[in-house]
């Protein structure tokens, strides 16, 4: 549940009178507070109390389809503010209806005169505070009025006017901006003597940061205006080179001798070159990846950022506030954007963009002993295996299949196994590792063991010079012929 907020005037108005609205998703409800008491005293622990207490009623108002009947708002504003006998004064209404239109305008002009017109101008005859109330209603019925106080100041032989009253200029930091207004003398009655300005420090606020009233000068000080005319004051607004960017504010004074003063509200912009930043993602593209390059944090100053240029720093380039890229190569990349706002002037940066290329894992394992035999243990160690990488984590090895040759296969999360052959030959056994998430998941390797019969009488020979390549030929006619062999010199064995 919400209250709402805006306009605020109805709604504390709503609150001091113990009665407000709160909105449900679907409807309005009317919160009113009660009070209650009882008339006849209640005993209690033996002691006689009045009770009183408080509480709240909820009461449906009507749907959300449907708006709270908000009353206008009234305001106004008026010109010059501090006007003097017999000086057009210009009433303007900025009254406002949030549930309608506004139909009428009741002014009551604190001197016993009154208007009914949106916008006028009026004349006050003597000097004194005058309390103006503007009345609004709209078409709904409901009113809202507010009351200001004018101060009409008495005439004098001549009297000073600036305009307008309030300037507003935009300069580029380390450089100077003009700006012009009027000065004469309103009543036509005589001239002014002796016009001087005079600048006041500009400032901002919370950054307590000062631009000195000496980077304000004038043209025309120390001038005289001819009754019932008007001259052209130039200022100059200079921003030292360090100077931070934002708004001061700051006053103007104008004095005559024989005129009286007026005030110009004074607000500087200072600006410089928009301030370039971008994001990337991901934060490590791999190879092939593509990567999409975003400009939307950068932050223009005295104008809108109207153009961005990329150099990915592969000799690649490319337009726009979001773009997108694709590396081919790994390596670290220095990607410069450069933003260019709509007063030209313009601002770069560059960042360090890493790329990567992921890989698969690497199967490797050593065979002790490399010829043994039959029913022997053969120990087969796959510890040296690497691990595979996705271009940002190691992926480590989750599974080792071993096919040993002989028809026998095992599948173990250990890196090292042991295995018997049960008959003599040349086996090629083969491991096949796994890394999940790597790229690719799987490598593969085959080694070579020798498996001998077991020697007879003391004899045996072994094969030396083997390799990884299958057995040819020439290596089956010699186990076949030492076979024969062996099996020739047991058979004498046995006759003697």
């Amino acid at each position: 549940m919400y209250v709402p907020y805006w306009p605020p005037s109805p709604h504390i108005n709503l609150i001091l009178q113990k009665c407000y609205f709160i909105a449900t998703s679907l409807n309005w409800w009317r919160i009113k507070e009660q009070e209650v008491y009882t008339d006849i005293p209640i005993p209690f622990d033996g002691v006689w109390h009045i009770v009183w207490f408080t509480y709240f009623v909820a009461k449906w108002w009507s749907s959300r389809q449907q708006s709270i009947p908000l009353p206008p708002t009234a305001e106004f504003v008026w010109r010059p503010n501090q006007p003097v006998v017999n000086e057009n004064v210009s009433f303007t209404s900025t009254s406002f209806a949030p549930n309608g239109t506004i139909t009428t305008y009741q002014w009551w002009l604190g001197d016993g005169n009154q208007k009914t017109d949106m916008n006028f101008t009026y004349v006050y005859n003597s000097a004194g505070n005058y309390n103006v109330t503007l009345k609004v209603t709209d078409n709904n019925g409901l009113t809202g009025n507010v009351t200001h106080t004018v101060s009409v100041q008495p005439s004098v032989a001549a009297t000073l006017r600036v305009i307008p009253d309030h300037l507003q200029v935009s300069v580029q930091i380390g450089q100077n901006a003009t700006a012009q207004f009027l000065v004469g003398e309103t009543l036509n009655r005589s001239d002014l003597l002796g016009v001087n300005f005079k600048a006041f420090d500009l400032s901002k606020t919370f950054e307590n940061q000062i631009i000195s009233s000496g980077n304000v000068t004038f043209n025309r000080n120390g001038i005289n205006v001819t009754k019932g005319t008007y001259t052209n004051v130039t200022a100059t607004f200079q921003a030292p080179s360090d100077s931070s960017l934002g708004w001061y504010s700051g006053n103007i004074t104008a004095t005559s001798t024989n005129g009286g003063n007026s005030t110009i509200f004074a607000d500087l912009f200072v600006y410089g070159p928009p301030v370039a930043n971008f994001t990337w993602n991901p934060l490590t593209p791999k190879v092939g990846e593509v990567a999409t390059f975003d400009a939307a944090s950068s932050i223009p100053s005295g104008g809108s950022i109207v153009d961005y240029e990329w150099n990915f720093g592969d000799g690649h380039t490319a337009s726009g506030q979001t773009t997108v890229h694709t590396y081919t190569t790994a390596t670290i990349y220095t990607v410069t954007l450069n933003v260019t706002d709509s007063n030209g002037l313009w601002n770069t940066t560059q960042e360090q963009v890493q790329v990567v290329q992921p890989h698969g894992p690497k199967a490797e394992f050593t065979v002790v002993p490399e010829t043994a035999s039959i029913g022997q243990l053969v120990k087969f160690d796959a510890t040296s295996s690497q691990p595979g990488w996705n271009g940002t984590n190691q992926m480590p090895i989750t599974k080792y299949s071993w096919d040993f040759g002989d028809g026998n296969n095992t599948n173990t999360t250990a890196p090292i196994i042991s295995h018997s052959f049960s008959s003599s030959g040349i086996y090629y056994p083969t491991l096949t590792v796994y890394a999940s998430g790597a790229t690719p998941e799987t490598d593969t390797i085959t080694q070579r063991v020798l498996i001998i019969s077991t020697p007879v009488g003391g004899y045996s020979v072994s094969i030396k010079g083997y390799n990884t390549a299958l057995p040819s030929s020439f290596y089956l006619a010699t186990l076949i012929l030492l076979s024969a062999v062996f099996t020739g010199i047991r058979r004498k064995r046995r006759r003697k």
